[in-house]
């Protein structure tokens, strides 16, 4: 009996562990606006600025982007995010897209070469942006 108990207590700690997690991330999604509200850099492109192992909040992108602002993106959908730096706005006025160029702080070169899908020269912020870099934990 007090085998099944210890096991019954375990199973509802591990239930309450689990929910508390969603629970957390589904608040931060709320008050950020933002699907995903945090990422991790997984490699040393945005050096010295962000290296491996940071913990990025993300912010809804509600207003065009500038050169300088910090995004993370993925060139094709169910890719993996990429955190890199827009370096260059093109503003359509007659259809209202907003096409970005983005560079790693610490690559030579912008992302067109090694990042975007073949032919591709911009990344649109409406297609591809998930968030905007705000801070980081």
């Amino acid at each position: 009996m007090t085998q099944i108990r210890g096991l019954a207590v375990r199973i509802v700690t591990f239930g309450t562990i689990i929910t508390s997690a969603i629970m957390a991330w589904k608040l931060l999604m709320c008050l950020t606006g933002c699907e995903p509200p945090l990422t991790i850099v997984v490699d040393s492109s945005m050096e010295p600025g962000y290296t491996k192992g940071d913990i990025l909040l993300l912010g809804k992108v509600s207003s065009p982007l500038e050169c300088g602002d910090i995004i993370l993106f993925e060139v094709e959908e169910g890719g993996a995010p990429i955190v890199h730096r827009v370096i260059q706005v093109t503003k359509h006025l007659d259809t209202g897209d907003v096409n970005l160029l983005t560079k790693g702080d610490n690559n030579p070169k912008d992302d067109r070469n090694s990042l975007y899908m073949e032919d591709q020269q911009w990344i649109n912020q409406k297609d591809h942006v998930l968030g905007k870099v705000i801070g980081m934990l």
